[in-house]
């Protein structure tokens, strides 16, 4: 977590789909130790998304391995039986996109939450905000997706920053505990003006692991504040 000038604070969540597998265990403790406080893990099944990624079971082995909460992200569809996997590997967070669902998407809102994971919807960059107008159930975050889903690495779209404060302003009218997150092509350059709309997580991937992975951090933390604190 980063305390800043512009609001509170910005948790930050390391996307390990742009992380070194090989070197997974080792890299998770580094972050940690750095005050990265969350994992965002990517399942992708290439039919929502052309690209195929990790299963339910990797998420079973990093909550029996490390301490950080597991958000998962499911780029899956139909997401139904994903979410049951989910449900099962005992992820903290479940964010789906609602258009790959069967079904009305609250009724998945509803079985995550009787699961006993939070959870969150994902807005991919062509889905309109109006689109929100229609959510008439509690969640805990809204994922606003800054790159096209399905591939790590993508620059972030500048004209996101708009939707990120739109996201923002709908949250602040219509929901009671909801995060505002943020995904795609955030780094150093950017984070700055991310968090000045209002974001409480930054989910990082690149800017995070590629490289140094402690000069990264560092930079990250510059970016928002050269007196920030982890």
């Amino acid at each position: 977590m980063i305390e800043y000038a512009g609001t509170d604070t910005v948790i930050i969540s390391a996307s390990i789909l742009a992380a070194n597998l090989l070197e997974i265990g080792a890299d998770l403790k580094r972050v940690k130790s750095l005050g990265v406080q969350r994992i965002h893990l990517d399942v992708m099944d290439n039919h929502y998304v052309p690209n195929l990624s990790f299963g339910l079971g990797f998420c079973q082995a990093l909550k029996s391995q490390q301490p950080l909460p597991v958000e998962v992200h499911l780029m899956t569809q139909p997401v139904e039986s994903t979410v049951v996997q989910a449900l099962d590997a005992q992820a903290d967070w479940i964010i789906f996109h609602p258009e790959t669902t069967k079904s009305d998407y609250h009724k998945i809102v509803e079985l995550i939450r009787s699961g006993g994971s939070r959870v969150g919807l994902a807005l991919h960059p062509n889905l309109s905000l109006e689109w929100l107008d229609q959510v008439t159930c509690q969640i805990d975050q809204l994922l606003v997706m800054t790159v096209v889903p399905g591939f790590s690495g993508q620059s972030f779209m500048d004209h996101s920053l708009n939707r990120i404060k739109a996201a923002r302003r709908w949250i602040d009218q219509t929901q009671t505990a909801c995060e505002l997150a943020v995904d795609g092509g955030v780094g150093p350059n950017n984070l700055l003006a991310i968090a000045d709309c209002g974001v409480d997580v930054a989910v990082i991937g690149s800017a995070l692991f590629s490289g140094d992975i402690q000069q990264n951090t560092l930079n990250i933390k510059h970016a928002i504040d050269s007196d920030a604190i982890y």
